[in-house]
């Protein structure tokens, strides 16, 4: 293995060769690179992109009548009701059979993670949960920073982050290439061109460098890769990566705590899976947010297990993982339930063989409705009336998608909490659109952040994990 430094001195390149053995960790690996943290690191400035021409906005209903839409009266979703037949919830699972956070009881470190989709994305619902369980936001800390970095709705764990539009995400759900080298967020992200640069500014959110180490997650690919890294504002350093093909990881090693980094690719096809980051032992919740917008928990049935569970192999062992999956699998037309049943298993299957001593938790979508025309169109042709709208359409494919994991679990040794029924059960969402303050976005699938907050408060009630039932050393 063999590391070239470029150095810029005084206007001058000075290249210095050094011959340097790979480890072997975890099964990773990993290549070792001492950096120079440097006081009072610039801010980060993310690069500018040409701004893409906007394309009209699909309906976000395919099957709703033409003309504008809101929210359906009451007295509709009522009606809607009294005429359908739907299958019933399941009941909740009991607060004893669930983890509780014995770990922090016992001034530890407890350690959780969650894999899912839009709805766990923007951080919303595990960021309550720490508030919920009475700790401070320096007390909560993530070991891991997925490969999302400018992806839409999704919110890291450092103060900023950013990446060059070279860049492409790469769902395992979706990608192929994705679920044969999955990251530990089951979504990667790929650029073979030069000057495709990444960055992170890793302070805290007082502005304060906080990490002595860090560890950048990559594919080592048969060709040699070339990057250039920059810490700190400081000079680049030029890289070659190369050595069995398979998962890999440059460590960093500061001599101070780091602020930014910069990453530039030189010269190859490089895969990104993120940043692995060590949590401090104060630290009270170990919390690892793995969720993508879109994702489905095939990510999970696809994924290459000899390539994932290399990213935890050496971790510390978490006390929960929960995969919090449903709503775009329900948006499937048609849904079909023995598909996804028997997808649903083998992606849990697959989860229990990464993690086979760990407790797990299936999390189900909320309940979903439909908006309705609140006006009719003016008539300029005769056409055909378009049918009524299915106000339950979505609240029977979720009740179907919650029954189905309660199942699965029960057979896989993992417990159930549903969104769904957390609102209040089918066309709970329709109500939680006319809260004041709404809990429920306009669309009727995504819940809006005091929503969120509802959710995680529910959750964190039927775990236990709050100030009154958990004692929390000062």
């Amino acid at each position: 293995m063999r590391f070239t430094y470029l150095l810029n001195l005084s206007g001058l390149l000075v290249l210095l060769g050094s011959a340097l053995s790979p480890t072997h960790a975890g099964g990773l690996n990993t290549r070792q690179l001492s950096v120079q943290a440097l006081a009072n690191a610039p801010d980060l400035i993310c690069p500018t992109t040409p701004a893409k021409p906007k394309k009209p906005k699909p309906s976000p209903q395919a099957d709703a009548p033409e003309g504008p839409l809101g929210i359906p009266e009451p007295q509709e979703v009522l009606q809607a009701l009294a005429e359908a037949d739907l299958p019933g919830m399941v009941s909740p699972a009991s607060k004893q059979s669930l983890p509780a956070w014995s770990a922090v009881a016992a001034n530890q470190t407890f350690r959780v993670a969650f894999w899912g989709d839009s709805h766990l994305a923007a951080g919303f619902f595990t960021q309550e949960l720490g508030r919920r369980a009475g700790l401070e936001p320096d007390q909560v800390h993530s070991a891991f920073v997925g490969a999302t970095l400018t992806r839409a709705g999704v919110r890291l764990p450092v103060r900023k982050a950013c990446a060059s539009a070279e860049w492409r995400h790469e769902s395992a759900h979706a990608v192929p290439a994705a679920a044969q080298a999955p990251g530990p967020a089951l979504v990667n992200q790929f650029a073979s061109k030069a000057d495709a640069s990444l960055a992170w500014d890793l302070r805290n959110a007082q502005r304060m460098p906080v990490h002595h180490s860090l560890r950048f997650l990559f594919q080592q690919t048969d060709s040699p890769i070339r990057i250039a890294i920059r810490v700190d504002g400081s000079a680049e350093q030029e890289l070659q990566l190369d050595g069995s093909a398979g998962p890999a990881a440059l460590d960093l090693q500061a001599d101070a705590p780091l602020s930014t980094l910069h990453l530039r690719l030189l010269a190859g096809s490089l895969r990104s899976h993120g940043l692995a980051l060590p949590v401090a032992s104060s630290a009270r919740l170990q919390l690892d947010l793995f969720a993508l917008p879109g994702a489905t928990v095939r990510g999970w049935q696809y994924a290459n297990l000899d390539y994932l569970r290399r990213w935890f192999a050496d971790a510390p062992p978490y006390q929960l993982v929960a995969l919090a999956y449903g709503t775009n699998e329900g948006n499937e037309k048609p849904f079909d339930a023995a598909a996804y049943t028997q997808t649903l298993r083998q992606s849990v299957t697959q989860l229990r063989q990464v993690f086979p001593q760990v407790a797990c938790m299936l999390i189900g979508p909320g309940d979903r409705g439909l908006l309705v025309p609140r006006q009719r169109p003016a008539k300029t042709t005769a056409k055909k009336p378009k049918p009524a709208v299915n106000l339950l359409k979505y609240s029977s494919i979720h009740t179907q998608i919650t029954r189905i994991q309660h199942t699965v679990g029960t057979e896989l040794g993992c417990q159930t909490w549903s969104m769904m029924q957390a609102m209040g059960g089918k066309a709970s969402s329709y109500a939680w659109a006319r809260q004041r303050p709404a809990l429920m976005a306009h669309d009727l699938i995504h819940f809006t952040v005091p929503g969120y907050q509802r959710l995680a408060q529910t959750f964190a009630d039927d775990m236990g994990w709050t100030p009154q039932t958990l004692w929390l050393a000062p």
